[in-house]
């Protein structure tokens, strides 16, 4: 197979490759990802759609919705690379481990919000609720106060909490590259 981007970006690339190894042996993606890495199943959903989705891991089957996100701000937006592959394997077992999660309406609430915003500081405000709310479930905490307590915009992790790349709201690119971040990318490169 053929990458079009570095490996340690960890953009789905391993669920990628097995949802098309199930598509060309005609198996179901998600269980042989279920037999194979494991995961909630979010980036073989991806995988299979080519614009924006949300994803919710029922018991048998997940539930996938197409959605419209272009938001008038997205030049606002962009993704930074924390220079480190997040084990995807050891944060799905971490993440098992968690029990009795209470707040899974209110961040569907919260991600509801989020695709209808059409204000900057609304969006900022909505992403950090949402990030607060995984940090207690997680019990981590979250990386603007770990990382970037002085970064005037919002941050929001993505993926496996702790690795990978995050999104980051304003223009303040230099922040990030001063800190030796330097694997940027405009939301508009990003995304389809």
């Amino acid at each position: 197979s053929y990458l079009e981007f570095p490996q340690n970006w960890g953009l789905g690339s391993s669920s990628t490759l097995i949802n098309n190894l199930a598509k060309w042996a005609k198996v179901d993606a998600y269980k042989l990802l279920s037999a194979t890495f494991g995961g909630s199943g979010y980036d073989i959903a991806c995988a299979q759609h080519s614009s924006p989705i949300t994803f919710q891991k029922k018991l048998k089957f997940p539930k996938i919705e197409k959605v419209v996100f272009n938001p008038p701000f997205k030049e606002q937006l962009f993704f930074v690379h924390l220079n480190q592959k997040q084990d995807s394997r050891k944060a799905i077992a971490n993440y098992k481990a968690i029990k009795n999660f209470q707040n899974l309406n209110l961040l569907n609430t919260i991600t509801d919000d989020i695709l209808k915003s059409c204000k900057l500081k609304n969006f900022e405000n909505l992403i950090t609720k949402h990030e607060l709310l995984i940090a207690k479930l997680t019990q981590q905490t979250p990386l603007k106060l770990s990382h970037f307590p002085d970064y005037k915009g919002a941050i929001k992790s993505l993926g496996a909490w702790g690795g990978d790349f995050f999104l980051a709201t304003g223009s303040d690119h230099l922040y990030f590259k001063d800190k030796g971040y330097h694997t940027i990318i405009p939301y508009k490169e990003m995304v389809l």
